[in-house]
């Protein structure tokens, strides 16, 4: 079993360290910090960390990211290759490549005429280089974007971590 590794917090580097297991604790008092979940759009396990007079609730899963992984690559967003959004663990992180997208109704809303190819099109211009030559490499562009049953547009993140190795992208 790998072990514990700690770090200083990519975001607050002098008060706070970070671990790979997804733990908090205040560098001065070596104090843990107690993890909540976060409800709203998509739940998630959430800490509150202080600095400037207040406290502040903060993603777990992005303060482990970007102290280990780094800042999100352009064109990219963080996703769980177990899709558990509460296992924050630095193994289970990566980045993975983003699309936009747009629920079929708020395209009919805005006027949008376009077929879903001719959206998909569009949407493919916007995508970075780095994006496209990932999906090019792993043979995903007959799914990047694809219409899903729900009505939207995008790349399936359980696809997409089946596809691609951990180590690349």
């Amino acid at each position: 079993m790998p072990t514990e590794t700690w770090r200083p917090s990519a975001k607050f580097p002098d008060r706070y360290e970070i671990s790979s297991w997804s733990r908090v604790r205040n560098i001065q008092t070596k104090k843990y910090l107690k993890t909540f979940l976060a409800t709203g759009k998509k739940a998630h396990l959430a800490v509150a960390l202080t600095w400037a007079g207040g406290a502040h609730n903060l993603s777990l899963s992005k303060l482990v990211a970007e102290t280990f992984l780094g800042p999100p690559p352009k064109g990219t967003r963080l996703a769980f290759k177990d899709g558990d959004r509460q296992n924050c663990r630095k193994v289970n992180l990566y980045y993975e490549p983003y699309i936009p997208h747009e629920s079929a109704e708020s395209l009919r809303e805005k006027g949008q005429t376009m077929s879903p190819h001719e959206i998909t099109q569009a949407i493919w211009k916007e995508l970075i280089p780095e994006t496209q030559e990932l999906l090019k490499k792993y043979d995903l562009l007959a799914i990047a974007p694809r219409v899903h049953t729900h009505g939207e547009f995008g790349i399936s993140s359980r696809y997409l971590a089946e596809k691609v190795p951990q180590n690349d992208g």
